[in-house]
This record gives C-alpha cells, structure tokens and sequence, in this order.
C-alpha cells in the first residue's frame, strides 16, 4: 500500500512518515503539488495526506482528479489545515 504525502515542509513529512510506516504504508513525499499530480496515476496511492495550508488551491485539483479515477473507497484522503481554514 502507498501513501503519496504533498507537503512542503520536511519536518511535518516525517511526522506523517513515522505514524504511517508501522501501519504498512510506503510513503512517498512530494513538495511540488503539480509535480504529484503529473504522477498521480503512476503511483496510484491508497492514501494521500496533503497540506492545505501550504496549497490552498491545488488540493482541490489533486482531490478532483482522483476522485474522477477511483472511487472514495479506493483512496482515502487527509488534509492538513492550519489555524485559519475557511
């Protein structure tokens, strides 16, 4: 099972990594949002874990694009927010 994680921050991506490893998951890390939606049917992950305070317009797409590829079952997704979140 993958775990594709879109943060910018390294710190926070080894936080999601050190909860994540024990359950199976193999976590792949991207800091660029574009670049992990290029790839996103290339690693096909069964979670993605995503900050939306560091890309508050591009988790939409991400979310948009994988929902049109797979259903809610077949990938769950964790959004990170900050203190504000509208």
């Amino acid at each position: 099972m993958k775990a594709l994680v879109i943060v910018e921050d390294d710190s926070v991506a080894e936080i999601v990594k050190y909860y994540l490893k024990p359950l199976g998951l193999d976590v792949i890390h991207y800091r660029d949002p574009i670049k992990a939606l290029d790839n996103l049917e290339e690693i096909w992950p069964d979670a993605v874990i995503m900050s939306a305070k560091d890309f508050p317009r591009h988790w939409k797409s991400i979310v948009v694009d994988l929902r049109a590829a797979r259903p809610k079952s077949a990938c769950a997704v964790v959004l990170l927010k900050g203190d504000f979140f509208p």
